[in-house]
């Protein structure tokens, strides 16, 4: 090595080699443990030094093969990006759906080669370059580590204190074996049949012929997976578990609960052997475990995500995509449920299958399906942001489910081919429900029945259900076991269920009446809790953007909304309406009690303070049938709501 490399060192190849893993890890640090991000870096590295070596010899220049080298990893873990960013663009301004990974993908490659045709040839120093390249490489890396290294120190200040368990359980002379099964967004007989057109009855008959106790109003506890775990398998609700900030969008403290669960640690300590298997969803994957059953080496959840930001997928070919692994995850689980492990009786075995839930990798017959878009376990809008759509999610769904209840019924009945002082005992239950119709950002855009519905079933051996009841929701599901069979007093917790969006996973809206049952809507629990009325003509009076929200001649609202009486019908096609900037609400028009249409406005952060003026478009239902009262709903900010004034009509320009 000469003089003149000794002392310009290319350090770029290296940080642009990094900077993806731990760009893509600060995108996901709420959800995921650092150590996931340690064998990318690894290969990156290894890989990068492999190719400067490599082509240092075959180019006889140390900065042009450093160069060729950065570029090379900037086209590779790009093209994900720039594939999503069309597709985005494409959707937005011109409705135009079409396959921009396998499009883009020529004309990609075409741009590489004479980027590093150009490098191989040009006559230039390169030295400045190189230097330029460096100060880039360490000032992005070094972003990350900021980022990443504050929502560690968050971390430390949410993580919730260890558990102390004070139950009272005694292991019977001759313990049963339990299974647990984790169908992920796996719905309710109603919502299949009223949503997606789909009789599972004959599933629901084969279950009931051999024991099983069926709960057909069971709903979920939260809406999303490790939520809905985490309260289960603790059997509180997660505000009883410790301080959650409503603010915060770190899970992993609440992942790190799960993980140590109370009703693992009670299995254990009465000397049951527990089972876990790889599912590819690093929250609720049960490593510490005494049998933790992997699948052939595949990517983890983390590497899946890694990979589906390069070309790679689309070069090697569907048998080694991100879709094609999961659908391994999927059916190694399926296929070693009925083993015995190596392990001795009694055993508890948790399986957690990602499935009828995102992605559709399998047809109803359990033939592959190869989704045409970036590799993802979205739901809800999150499926729709990357090119998914309501038919799409429906049909593969459906496909899903019947696969699965295919397996689950060969399963079942091999579980089940034993003595019945052997027979194990099983519960099956959906997390949460389906997401067609699931908003991300709003309970009001969302359908909570579709969400919050799930199927419950289980079997006792000796069929001694008494516990059990119709409305039964999974915070409930260990407390039953644990009375039923292993000797234990637990109060049975009111059924009650709550949503709350992804970007603030703890601040619970709740969704349950007492009773137990739950509303199709969030609309219909604010309306049961009388929001305040006030008449039209009070609120014409226009405000300038800025004025304070709660100044003379404003109305403060709290979450149950404000109702605007028109007293008499209109048919506006424009509504001026002025709201606290920083907060989101949903707008009905309504005919006397029934919704006509539905607009939302949303916070605008850009803004200084106070109101926001904005002008809605009425939708045209509205226009054409008229409406007598507008019900506006608060859907988060910072729980202070208030309203300037709304005019109907064609609004004076400013």
């Amino acid at each position: 090595m000469n003089k003149t490399v000794k002392r310009n060192f290319i350090w770029h190849p290296f940080l642009f080699a990094v900077f993806p893993v731990l760009f893509l890890y600060a995108q996901n640090v709420d959800d995921m443990l650092w150590d996931r991000t340690v064998f990318p870096i690894i290969v990156n590295l290894i890989v990068a030094s492999g190719l400067i070596l490599l082509l240092t010899r075959l180019l006889r220049d140390y900065f042009k093969a450093g160069l060729v080298t950065t570029l090379l990893y900037v086209f590779f873990f790009s093209f994900g990006h720039i594939v999503t960013a069309l597709y985005k663009a494409s959707m937005k301004y011109f409705d135009l759906d079409i396959g921009w990974s396998k499009l883009f993908l020529l004309p990609w490659l075409v741009l590489l080669i004479c980027a590093v045709w150009y490098v191989i040839r040009t006559k230039r120093d390169l030295l400045t370059i190189s230097k330029g390249l460096n100060f880039i490489g360490l000032v992005l890396v070094l972003i990350q580590f900021f980022q990443i290294g504050r929502a560690m120190v968050l971390r430390e200040w949410n993580d919730l204190p260890p558990h102390d368990i004070t139950y009272q359980v005694t292991c019977p002379d001759h313990p049963h074996d339990v299974y647990f099964i984790y169908l992920d967004g796996y719905a309710r007989a109603d919502v299949l049949r009223e949503l997606y057109g789909y009789d599972n009855d004959a599933f629901l008959s084969f279950l009931r012929d051999r024991g099983f106790y069926i709960a057909d109003s069971s709903h979920s506890n939260y809406c999303q997976t490790v939520l809905s775990a985490t309260a289960t398998f603790n059997m509180k609700y997660l505000s009883d578990l410790g301080d959650l900030d409503p603010s915060s969008d770190d899970r992993v403290p609440l992942t790190k609960r799960f993980w140590n669960n109370d009703v693992m640690t009670l299995f254990h300590d009465m000397g049951y052997a527990r089972v876990a298997f790889t599912t590819g969803y690093e929250s609720t994957e049960l490593r510490d475990v005494e049998h933790f059953l992997a699948a052939a080496w595949g990517a983890d959840e983390f590497q899946n995500i890694l990979l589906s930001t390069t070309p790679l997928d689309l070069i090697l070919g569907e048998s080694y995509s991100g879709y094609d692994m999961h659908r391994k995850r999927v059916t190694n689980v399926l296929d070693h449920l009925t083993g015995d492990f190596g392990v001795a009786s009694p055993k508890f075995v948790f399986a957690h299958i990602v499935s009828p839930h995102p992605p559709f990798v399998f047809a109803f017959d359990g033939e592959p399906r190869h989704p045409d878009r970036v590799f993802s376990l979205s739901d809800g809008s999150h499926y729709y942001d990357i090119g998914g759509d309501t038919l799409s999610y429906r049909y593969g769904y459906l496909g899903q489910l019947r696969h699965i209840n295919m397996r689950l019924e060969g399963i079942i009945d091999t579980l089940l081919d034993r003595p019945p002082e052997r027979q194990p005992i099983i519960i099956i239950q959906g997390d949460h429900g389906p997401g067609s119709e699931l908003s991300w950002v709003g309970a009001a855009q969302t359908n909570l029945k579709e969400r919050l519905s799930i199927f419950n079933a289980t079997y006792y051996p000796d069929h001694q259900y008494q516990g059990l009841y119709p409305s039964i929701t999974p915070v409930n599901t260990f407390r039953v076991l644990l009375n039923t069979y292993y000797g234990a007093s637990l109060e049975i917790l009111p059924d009650h269920s709550f949503y709350s969006t992804w970007a603030k996973p703890f601040a619970f809206v709740p969704i349950s009446k007492e009773s137990g049952g739950i509303y199709e809507t969030l609309l219909d629990f604010y309306v049961s809790r009388s929001p305040e009325r006030i008449e039209y003509r009070h609120m014409t009076t226009p405000k300038p953007a800025g004025t304070p929200c709660d100044a003379k001649g404003c109305i403060m609202m709290n979450d149950n909304g404000l109702c605007i009486d028109l007293e008499k019908p209109y048919q506006a096609t424009r509504m001026e309406v002025s709201v606290d900037y920083n907060d989101n609400y949903a707008v009905y028009y309504r005919l006397d009690s029934t919704i006509i249409a539905m607009n939302t406005i949303y916070a605008d952060k850009s803004a200084s303070s106070g109101l926001k003026i904005d002008t809605l478009i009425v939708p045209s239902e509205a226009v054409q049938s008229g409406f007598n009262n507008i019900f506006i709903l608060p859907q988060g900010g910072d729980d202070i709501y208030g309203i300037g004034h709304i005019r109907l009509g064609s609004p004076r320009q400013p």
